[in-house]
């Protein structure tokens, strides 16, 4: 049985120097508030080390939101994309889907056991992002190559379908 839009709470990542790249999620953001979801989308200031800072804050507000019911879904692009794995990794929550969107490989991109289910996009063009989600217990991996390059992925019309698709599918 489908969840009901106004039950999932979408949160979205963006990557380092969102404020110039990841702009992809806005415009995720846009079609998922059409469809009736409650969307959230995180920024990354442009000092580095505020990035880990966003993990204990992000990890707060899944679990704020699974205290008055709701679903958080997980949704992140470059470093946005490691940050929603750590935050994963920093609830006691299940969560039905994470998707990570050309995660930085240098980082680990290990899916906890309490994911559901993980998307996995990512490109092989270029230095930045390639990170492959690998299983930390038995969550259902897919991962879908792509032709984008790293700056462009996440507005990829093709990522967004099928991240909506999966969403809309819970």
């Amino acid at each position: 049985m489908a969840l009901a839009p106004g039950k999932k709470t979408i949160i979205l990542v963006r990557g380092l120097l969102g404020m110039l790249y990841s702009r992809g999620m806005d415009s995720l953001a846009a079609k998922l508030k059409a469809r009736g979801c409650d969307v959230q989308v995180w920024n990354h200031s442009v000092i580095f080390i505020a990035w880990f800072g966003n993990v204990s804050r992000i990890a707060a507000e899944v679990s704020r939101l699974v205290a008055v019911g709701q679903t958080p879904i997980l949704v992140g692009h470059s470093f946005g994309a490691n940050t929603i794995l750590m935050v994963a990794r920093n609830v006691s929550a299940s969560l039905p889907l994470l998707c990570a969107v050309d995660p930085a490989a240098q980082y680990d991109c290990g899916v906890p056991r309490n994911v559901k289910k993980a998307l996995g996009f990512r490109q092989q063009l270029g230095a930045i992002g390639r990170g492959q989600l690998s299983p930390r217990g038995d969550p259902r991996i897919t991962d879908i190559l792509t032709r984008d390059a790293h700056v462009y992925i996440d507005d990829d019309p093709a990522v967004h379908s099928r991240i909506i698709a999966e969403i809309m599918n819970l």
